[in-house]
């Protein structure tokens, strides 16, 4: 579980697989987009 208390999985936009994000880890993804595929991220890419 992360910080915030609620664990999140990040979708990814355009190559559609998912991944756990913790906060940091999402904060970075808005901020910089996908690292695989390098589409713009936001925060609807994460769900409970």
């Amino acid at each position: 579980m992360s910080r915030d208390g609620v664990d999140r999985r990040f979708v990814r936009p355009a190559c559609h697989g998912s991944v756990p994000a913790d906060p940091p880890i999402r904060r970075a993804l808005v901020r910089h987009g996908c690292v695989l595929c390098g589409t713009t991220v936001t925060t609807d890419a994460f769900t409970v």
